[in-house]
């Protein structure tokens, strides 16, 4: 029973990562212009549902995200109807740095350093004043988009923390198959060898866990296959 054993460790270990995001802080776009102490080049600019959303990951004081935030500030008289702001600063919060690290790891666009911007499924790991059309077109493409079909990296961090609780539900039910009398991973206990046309009930239900093993890892990479396809899209 060993086997199954470490059929089921090596199935948890390759599951997607649980993404946390509760223990973060963030701030608005207005929000952040008052950190870095930035007046305001605009007015009538409000936050609505149906603007899209950039993801900022900044180091308070840092010139490159300063830089980010100016341009940002001087179109949003003109693109502020497009879009909001949700900023992590990561130098001095270490949950945002966590969460920095993860968030690319997910998208698998490494963070060299800061600022990480994030619109759609475009990022931007830093800023130059030669990406200022394409953020621009990213801004546009994105609210272009239906609001269901525009893609979002924390909805799809949501979306694989319920695919792995799906998954280790059915691990869960693995283990109750093959353990209904709690006996599964006791090896100090002597395992019955009843034959069955030549094979013994042992070999028979490490077959069964190892054929639901697969099963298991198929659907897993569907999944990743199907979230890094639409990540490239």
């Amino acid at each position: 029973m060993k086997k199954i054993y470490k059929l089921i460790l090596i199935i948890l270990l390759v599951l997607p990562t649980v993404l946390k995001a509760d223990e973060s802080e963030y701030l608005n776009f207005k929000e952040t212009l008052a950190a870095e102490s930035m007046e305001e080049k605009f007015n009538n600019y409000e936050e609505n549902d149906n603007q899209i959303v950039i993801y900022l990951f900044r180091g308070q004081g840092c010139q490159f995200c300063r830089s980010f935030l100016t341009f940002m500030n001087d179109i949003t008289q003109e693109y502020g109807k497009y879009f909001k702001m949700v900023t992590f600063e990561v130098w001095y919060n270490e949950a945002n740095n966590k969460l920095l690290n993860d968030v690319s790891s997910f998208l698998e666009e490494e963070a060299g350093g800061v600022p990480y911007i994030i619109i759609g499924n475009k990022v931007f790991p830093g800023y130059n004043s030669r990406y200022d059309n394409d953020i621009k077109k990213a801004i546009l493409d994105l609210y272009n988009t239906p609001v269901e079909d525009r893609y979002d990296v924390f909805d799809e961090i949501d979306k694989y923390k319920t695919r792995q609780e799906k998954i280790t539900t059915i691990i869960d039910e693995l283990i109750k198959e093959y353990d209904k009398n709690g006996k599964l991973f006791k090896s100090d206990e002597p395992v019955k060898e009843e034959k069955n046309n030549g094979i013994t009930s042992k070999t028979l239900i490490v077959w069964l866990a190892i054929n639901d093993a697969i099963i298991v890892i198929i659907f897993a990479v569907v999944c990743f296959l199907k979230n890094k396809k639409k990540l490239k899209a």
